[in-house]
């Protein structure tokens, strides 16, 4: 009876282990729609008002309880603080917030490559960089949300027949 019960134990926690890794894959394309959601509220307001970076973003920054507007939070704050360059602060605290979350490489590249363009050119070519920006993140979004449709499932099957398999290998 209590063996039944380790090698039903077993194969839910193999199930649950395929379903948290489904959910990392929901998770990312969360994250990244959050992050295009600030990009274009954040271009929209450079767009208008043309406001210096450290009001635009106390402004910008309280438009959402998001990983993404958190962002702009911590960087107005170091900016104040610290006043040290904008890509510098903008990639520390990237790194800090999307560090440990589902964000793969390439989309930490992208999140990070905002802080190497914005408040430091010309209004123009801040707004080529901006639609380029937001091409990547569209593609990089693509690319989650077919992760998402193909590997989801598969995820979510192999945890539970791989428990399912170590149980019979233990019967």
């Amino acid at each position: 009876m209590i063996k039944i019960m380790g090698l039903m134990a077993l194969v839910a926690a193999a199930g649950f282990a395929g379903v948290l890794k489904a959910a990392e894959l929901k998770e990312r394309i969360r994250l990244l729609e959050e992050f295009l959601k600030m990009t274009l509220t954040l271009k929209g307001r450079i767009q208008y008002f043309r406001q210096p970076l450290i009001p635009l973003f106390a402004q910008v920054g309280t438009a959402g309880n998001t990983s993404a507007f958190h962002l702009l939070k911590q960087c107005r704050k170091q900016l104040e603080e610290k006043q040290g360059e904008i890509s510098q602060v903008w990639i520390q605290e990237a790194e800090k917030i999307y560090g440990r979350t589902a964000i793969t490489g390439e989309d930490l590249e992208i999140i990070c490559h905002m802080g190497s363009f914005i408040g430091q050119t010309d209004y123009e070519n801040q707004q080529m960089q901006f639609s380029f920006l937001e091409t990547r993140l569209q593609e990089q979004l693509t690319e989650a949300r077919e992760d998402c449709r193909q590997k989801g499932p598969m995820y979510r099957r192999i945890g539970f027949f791989g428990g399912a398999i170590a149980a019979l290998v233990l019967l």
